[in-house]
């Protein structure tokens, strides 16, 4: 599971693997976060390709500046889902990185990312064509927001001088996972 901004448009690189030449099709991105299915593997807010498959490529239709979530099965076929706002990718992105051993380790972040897309009323059913948006049914499970996320929207609303010492560092440290330095920084400033 992978969200990234699209930074340029798909392009052919050739690969050896297994021994042998072969093309492969890329996109270039800008990674907000990625997590692989055994969440060994963890790409935190790195410019890097991502590999589309045959079918991803001919479904393609995304330009530049398009946030992605991306999400890969046993196909080679992912459901691709643009969002909708900056909010939406950074609670995919904390939900996501979460799972990673980096952070909080026992949490399972893909289940709790998936669950916000579909609390966003995003389609996450099994890999294949993308995704419609759907209107939120209330048959969904509701996630309930991190804790962290919600001393942050306190601090929004009232004073972040309202958080105690701990819950400043709680959100100091979901803010660190999903902005980065510059933007945790930046945050605490403008409050």
């Amino acid at each position: 599971m992978a969200v990234a901004q699209v930074k340029g448009t798909p392009f052919c690189r050739k690969t050896t693997v297994n021994g042998r030449e072969e093309w492969r099709t890329y996109i270039s991105t800008h990674i907000y976060g990625a997590v692989s299915a055994d969440g060994e593997y963890t790409v935190w807010r790195e410019k890097a390709p991502v590999q589309l498959s045959k079918q991803d490529y001919e479904k393609w239709n995304y330009e530049q500046g398009d946030t992605l979530v991306l999400l890969g099965g046993q196909s080679t076929s992912s459901r691709i889902i643009e969002l909708d706002s900056p909010t939406e990718r950074e609670v995919i992105v904390g939900s996501l990185l979460s799972d990673s051993k980096w952070f909080n380790e026992g949490i399972d972040g893909r289940k709790e990312a998936l669950d916000w897309l579909r609390h966003y009323g995003y389609e996450v059913g099994s890999a294949g064509k993308n995704g419609p948006r759907r209107e939120y049914s209330t048959n969904n499970p509701h996630p309930e927001p991190s804790g962290a996320y919600r001393l942050q929207q306190r601090a929004e609303r009232n004073d972040v001088e309202a958080l105690g010492h701990h819950e400043r560092l709680d959100v100091a440290n979901r803010l660190l996972r999903t902005r980065g330095w510059d933007g945790a920084d930046e945050w605490f400033q403008e409050q």
